[in-house]
């Protein structure tokens, strides 16, 4: 449109709000994950319509409004969070994206309480083993691990996928997952490289944590950079545990 006084014109775009977009411009309540991780696991999980999808914690609702797109019509997420600041929030945000229908939030502590049944079908009782996907992002997961062999499908197509910053946490969860029965667990660290092919330097950009390697042409060294301040930790990575 024109401005009045102005010589210039200019454009306004609206964009339906879609789950990158809204990725990307939701408030913040805690650290959120972003696409390649959420693509990653949507994937992994089988995420399809009419899907049912448990959820511990909602967080800022970034993968939760990933997870509820993806298995509309038909599906449904429930998606659990113990403080209730964050849970009233979550409401407000899915309402507002027309998601209310797909989504119920819950407040509760799963790892004290564990997950509870919930329906296979909308407007039908609360049963065991109806779930088609659990998520867990949590501090303890491997205390949640009995719950979810209790509420996952027990056809052999169920899938559960525990989101850690720590080794530590992703050991123990693989343990317990072995020991309740869930086979094809591993632990899988997603990354983007950008790669600029230039010649003669081929740059390897790693986008984790600022950490950067160049591998010249002319030898075999690769030399490793790190940020002012920074110390490489083994924490300093985000790791997902998968099993079926």
């Amino acid at each position: 449109r024109r401005g009045r006084g102005q010589t210039t014109t200019g454009w306004i775009t609206m964009l339906r709000p879609a789950p990158y977009l809204w990725t990307l411009a939701l408030r913040h309540r805690t650290q959120i994950l972003y696409v390649a991780d959420i693509s990653f696991i949507l994937a992994q999980l089988a995420i399809r319509p009419g899907s049912i999808v448990l959820e511990s914690g909602t967080g800022s609702g970034a993968l939760s409004v990933s997870l509820a797109s993806a298995l509309r019509p038909g599906g449904h997420l429930h998606t659990f969070e113990f403080n209730a600041e964050r849970v009233v929030a979550a409401k407000e945000d899915f309402s507002s994206l027309g998601l209310a229908q797909d989504v119920t939030v819950t407040q509760r502590d799963v790892v004290s309480l564990g997950f509870p049944n919930v329906p296979p079908k909308i407007g039908e009782p609360a049963a065991p083993a109806t779930a088609n996907a659990v998520f867990l992002d949590l501090p303890q997961p491997w205390e949640v691990v009995p719950s979810v062999d209790r509420v996952l499908r027990a056809d052999g197509h169920g899938r559960v996928c525990s989101f850690s910053p720590c080794l530590e946490q992703v050991q123990k969860t693989a343990e317990a997952l072995r020991k309740h029965g869930f086979m094809a667990v591993r632990c899988v660290e997603v990354l983007i490289r950008n790669i600029n092919s230039q010649p003669p330097v081929a740059e390897y950009r790693a986008l984790d944590l600022g950490n950067q390697a160049a591998a010249h042409e002319d030898s075999k060294e690769v030399p490793t950079q790190k940020q002012p301040g920074q110390k490489r930790k083994r924490s300093d990575s985000n790791n997902i545990d998968l099993a079926s």
